[in-house]
């Protein structure tokens, strides 16, 4: 009997979880840091048989690529991080900084405008970082430990190369 509740726990939801696509959810949990007032964090979850396994905490933003991978901005540093993670693998910073970058169906994307020198004429470009390099990079990473954290701390660069987005 004892057994059963000790499987029955690790098995329960965290609570108010969201589905994000396939085996990957985002919840809060009780832990969970309240930062300021009105701001909660969630953390992300893969379903793995009956267990939920958190895989991160703190995250901001995320949204679900196929094949199975998840790309998110965390709460670290000051600059929110950008994580990418498939599979049963541990997560890979892929950025240090996710400011102004969206989660767009091809990829993280950031506009940027400027002014051309000597006119009023702006001149739009739209830099984006491709989610299939991003995904290929996250399908080379190790299996997931849960110390994955500590081999993920700042980057001297970002590991993903910036192309223009075409209009």
């Amino acid at each position: 009997m004892v057994l059963a509740v000790i499987l029955w726990i690790r098995s329960s939801p965290p609570n108010s979880l969201e589905a994000i696509g396939d085996s990957w959810y985002l919840g809060t949990s009780s832990t969970n840091l309240i930062i300021e007032a009105g701001t909660r964090f969630r953390s992300l979850y893969r379903k793995t048989g009956r267990r939920y396994v958190q895989v991160d905490r703190m995250i901001d933003e995320a949204r679900y690529y196929a094949p199975d991978c998840v790309v998110y901005s965390a709460v670290r540093d000051y600059r929110g991080p950008i994580f990418a993670v498939c599979g049963d693998r541990m997560p890979v910073r892929i950025m240090n900084s996710g400011i102004d970058w969206s989660f767009e169906e091809d990829g993280l994307v950031l506009p940027r405008g400027r002014t051309l020198a000597g006119s009023n004429i702006r001149v739009e470009t739209t830099e984006l970082k491709p989610i299939e390099a991003i995904v290929a990079l996250a399908l080379r990473q190790p299996p997931y430990a849960t110390d994955w954290a500590k081999s993920n701390s700042r980057l001297p660069h970002d590991q993903v190369d910036t192309v223009k987005r075409e209009p």
